[in-house]
């Protein structure tokens, strides 16, 4: 694994999994299209279904919390007096992929927008096993292709260098929970 991406086995158990999923499939939820940038706007290009949580869920937020802990203690200039301070961002997208469906573009969670210009960490969580082949996500600057395994949970730079793509899952749907860590 590249000393930059995190990987947590089972950071969630299956029961939270199960549970996550339950609540998004929930006909009383509505759910939107994404993403939602002006690019896919434009083009009617939608790539996943999603509705946004409060990364305090008390289902998945003490798991968060410990996951961007360790990542600290192993990277100790996100903490040092020299860097500036961050947080979770309040807000995550669970987001539902369905067969053969993807985040296609090579993409980085830093941008030059107001929100994404603040982003210092991505994260997720996989909150399902994905079989039939596929799923994962590759990060072709690492050459590193991850696999989606129930309840793992990624933690890596927002920037540029740790670009990647979503991998479509041939013949299953896809659950993640993903979010991001901003400068106060």
């Amino acid at each position: 694994m590249n000393k930059h991406i995190l990987h947590l086995p089972k950071a969630l158990s299956e029961l939270q999994c199960k549970v996550i999923i339950k609540t998004f499939n929930s006909k009383k939820i509505q759910k939107k299209l994404g993403p939602n940038n002006e690019f896919c706007k434009k083009n009617n290009l939608y790539y996943y279904e999603y509705i946004t949580l409060s990364t305090k869920s008390p289902i998945f937020a003490n798991e968060l919390s410990e996951g961007l802990t360790r990542y600290s203690k192993l990277h100790k200039f996100l903490t040092s007096a020299g860097f500036p301070k961050w947080k979770p961002y309040e807000k995550c997208n669970l987001q539902k992929y369905q067969p053969s469906h993807y985040y296609a573009g090579e993409h980085c969670e830093h941008s030059n927008s107001q929100q994404t210009s603040k982003r210092v960490l991505a994260w997720m969580f996989y909150l399902n096993d994905i079989n039939s082949g596929g799923g994962g996500t590759y990060f072709p600057q690492q050459e590193l292709t991850i696999k989606a395994n129930q309840g793992d949970l990624y933690i890596w730079p927002a920037g540029w260098t740790h670009s990647h793509i979503g991998i479509p899952a041939k013949s299953e749907e896809k659950y993640i929970i993903t979010g991001w860590c901003v400068f106060i």
